[in-house]
């Protein structure tokens, strides 16, 4: 599998409910200015974005959907742990419940899925 640059960009509603997004790009440059471009599309429409990083990885996401149906069963929830360098993912199960268990550790939600 080729591997490629995740965009993940952590944001935060207007009800404070943080959310994840992730974007594929082929190079690190282009995830970078994809980066600030929607970084800055998103906190001039009064979205914070809390983080917003490129990592080499393998993964691949569903294409993002711009609001949804408001259904939450439509949403994934994920661990996120931003470090320095790295950025850990982690899919959690359906009934578990997440916690955010260290500093700059987060839940949240997704509208997009893992994609093989």
């Amino acid at each position: 599998m080729k591997t490629a640059y995740l965009l993940i960009m952590l944001t935060f509603n207007a009800a404070d409910q943080p959310g994840l997004s992730f974007v594929s790009t082929d190079t690190l440059e282009q995830c970078q200015l994809k980066g600030q471009a929607l970084a800055g599309i998103l906190l001039s429409s009064g979205i914070e974005v809390r983080e917003h990083r490129c990592i080499q990885s393998e993964l691949k996401f569903s294409k993002y959907r711009h609001g949804g149906t408001g259904d939450d069963r439509s949403r994934t929830t994920y661990r996120a742990v931003f470090s320095e360098d790295t950025v850990e993912i982690r899919r959690v199960p359906e009934g578990e419940v997440c916690r955010a268990e260290q500093e700059n550790s987060y839940c949240a939600t997704s509208l997009q899925t893992p994609v093989e």
